[in-house]
């Protein structure tokens, strides 16, 4: 899935729950950052708050990929820092299909930081998670950016002949606070 066609579901979901829980918001439209145009981010404004939602295609899931979430965080906090109010949460959801790379089986690991306690669900699968040598909250915490409210990975998709979750394909999320002075 392109990150325009998930980060514009994640966005219509959350702006659907909002609705329906009568929380006063507008979506504004997609931000094409100069260093981010390949890969958009979208805002919810609320009355005194935002989200910001940033969607990642996980595809090889290497360093390569992963760094570039980082780099794109980092972005996002040069360029729109005036935009952000304390009380804003930026959310970040990648999708990766698990392959049988090294990087694809450590990458549960580097995102959540730990390795599920259901993981032969996963080995039945087909997938062998390992460990990772580095950490999405570790990195988030070097660099004194973020508060770090959540990190969860799903599986959104069911077999139809039994209705298990399939492991092979995964969305990633990372609910994040803007660091400031005030909450350090």
């Amino acid at each position: 899935m392109l990150e325009t066609h998930l980060g514009t579901a994640i966005t219509r979901r959350l702006c659907s729950t909002l609705a329906a829980s009568s929380i006063q918001h507008s979506l504004a439209p997609f931000i094409e950052a100069s260093q981010c145009q390949d890969h958009p981010i979208y805002r919810i404004v609320l009355a005194n708050s935002s989200i910001w939602v940033i969607t990642r295609r996980m595809v090889s899931a290497n360093y390569s990929c992963r760094n570039s979430v980082i780099k794109q965080l980092k972005n996002l906090v040069s360029e729109f820092s005036v935009c952000f109010s304390s009380n804003d949460l930026i959310l970040v959801v990648a999708d990766h299909w698990y392959d049988r790379s090294k990087a694809s089986k450590e990458l549960y690991d580097w995102w959540v930081g730990d390795i599920p306690d259901n993981v032969e669900e996963y080995r039945k699968d087909g997938i062998n998670l390992i460990k990772a040598s580095t950490h999405l909250i570790d990195e988030l915490k070097q660099l004194n950016l973020f508060g770090i409210n959540q990190v969860s990975v799903t599986h959104p998709l069911s077999r139809l002949n039994d209705n298990q979750k399939v492991k092979k394909y995964s969305l990633y999320y990372c609910l994040l606070t803007l660091q400031t002075t005030e909450n350090s």
